[in-house]
């Protein structure tokens, strides 16, 4: 996630851009999975909400891409990890603080341990998975680098039938594993970048390679398609469950992270923002920088339990009225976390990595020769 800390200079401001949006949806997308909305409504209102959701897995899949785009021609650094880990903990003692002086009898109902080893427990999927990630990155680099274009598109062919093709045509999914969807969603970026100058043809592979796929067709195309058929298959499910006998189908089966229509949405927004002519912003960095801070306060536990509760008035009025609360709700909650991040990073952040590169900068240049040599 935030690219782990990008040198100023690597930062480019589209991708960057890319990054913010992604957290917008995904701000959006929990407000529709994590609202308390009652059963009942009809299917319209329903509709309307899980049409808010289609972009939050597809935006956890770009920082991924972004991730693996970045990381594929990049060192590990070690500094970069004890951030990523000083940052989550910070959060989740911090908010746990603030919730036992201020609603100490929510606090009474929370697991205490998985609040003081967040990134171990679990508290949040994504960290957890994404550290293991990070932490494997080299030895993945190593792997990817002795592949050739041809061999490449093949893997990530292979990949995209056994993660991507399989679970959404047949349900059956072999490998259920954010961990294991996160290092393959690592390979496409890491692929998009060695095929950035590449001629299609240098990648063959199949008709299967979603990011050849991608490349082969009109980007905004492939967003609108798959955006379009999200909708469609939401609302269509709803009104089936409603209005068929016997009928039980998922409204949010095909906004899984990793059915076909998810990895197309992802890899054709990459595409945009990638081909994107964008003069280097730093307000533009600055906000992305600070994304990984919006998703570990919003997205912790007991702010999401008091959190989204206060919009359930708005469940079952006017279609539009509906879509205008959401998203101006995900976006006053991302500016306010992105404020509190931008504060934690230059009050807390700064003076504690000068210090611990005071007192254990060698370790950190041994631990990073260490890791480095596995590439």
């Amino acid at each position: 996630m935030p690219a782990l800390r990008m040198n100023e200079s690597a930062r480019k401001s589209n991708i960057e851009l890319l990054r913010i949006l992604s957290m917008v949806l995904i701000c959006l997308h929990h407000f529709s999975v994590h609202g308390p909305w009652p059963s009942t409504g009809g299917a319209l209102p329903h509709a309307v909400i899980d049409a808010m959701s289609l972009g939050g897995k597809a935006g956890v899949n770009c920082f991924i891409l972004i991730t693996g785009y970045f990381l594929i021609n990049s060192a590990f650094k070690s500094r970069s990890l004890v951030k990523l880990l000083a940052e989550t903990l910070f959060y989740s003692l911090g908010i746990l603080l603030i919730f036992c002086l201020l609603d100490p009898g929510t606090v009474g109902s929370v697991n205490l341990l998985k609040y003081f080893l967040p990134t171990c427990s679990g508290l949040y999927w994504f960290m957890t998975n994404y550290v293991a990630l990070y932490i494997l990155s080299p030895a993945i680099n190593r792997f990817l680098s002795g592949l050739s274009n041809p061999s490449f598109g093949l893997f990530v062919t292979l990949g995209f039938v056994l993660f991507s093709v399989l679970p959404t045509v047949t349900t059956f999914n072999p490998i259920a594993s954010n961990f294991v969807w996160f290092v393959y969603v690592y390979c496409l970026g890491a692929f998009v970048r060695r095929m950035k100058d590449e001629p299609l043809e240098a990648g063959s592979g199949s008709w299967l390679n979603p990011v050849l796929f991608v490349r082969r067709t009109e980007p905004v195309l492939c967003v609108v398609v798959a955006v379009m058929f999200l909708v469609a298959s939401a609302a269509a499910t709803h009104y089936a469950n409603l209005y068929v006998d016997g009928y039980e189908g998922s409204p949010r089966f095909f906004m899984a992270q990793n059915s076909i229509v998810q990895v197309v949405l992802s890899l054709g927004l990459f595409a945009l923002f990638e081909k994107m002519n964008m003069r280097p912003n730093k307000l533009v960095n600055t906000v992305a920088g600070a994304a990984l801070g919006v998703y570990l306060i919003h997205d912790n536990p007991l702010v999401r339990g008091w959190l989204w509760p206060h919009f359930e008035w708005a469940f079952g009025r006017d279609i539009l009225l509906m879509l205008a609360v959401g998203l101006t709700v995900s976006i006053v909650v991302f500016l306010i976390c992105v404020l509190v991040e931008i504060a934690r990073k230059r009050i807390v952040e700064r003076p504690m990595m000068a210090m611990l590169d005071k007192v254990a900068g060698s370790w950190f240049d041994r631990a990073d020769s260490v890791m480095n040599a596995l590439r």
